[in-house]
């Protein structure tokens, strides 16, 4: 499965503020998350939403988060 995990309050210069991970559990995706970056993981609050693999064209992440 594909899921989105977003930060819900952003996230500051040089943060990631959003992931599209393969895992079959959204637990799974947190531990994807976290063995990508050990030192700071990715802090709360978050909301993690499975991704359709089938359905209208659309964009599912845009995020621009510049210096």
């Amino acid at each position: 499965m594909l899921w989105l995990v977003k930060r819900t309050e952003g996230a500051g210069y040089d943060e990631y503020d959003s992931f599209v991970v393969r895992a079959k559990t959204k637990k799974g995706a947190l531990e994807v998350i976290d063995a990508f970056r050990p030192a700071g993981g990715f802090p709360p609050p978050y909301e993690i939403t499975e991704v359709k693999t089938r359905g209208k064209d659309e964009i599912i992440l845009g995020s621009f988060n510049a210096g």
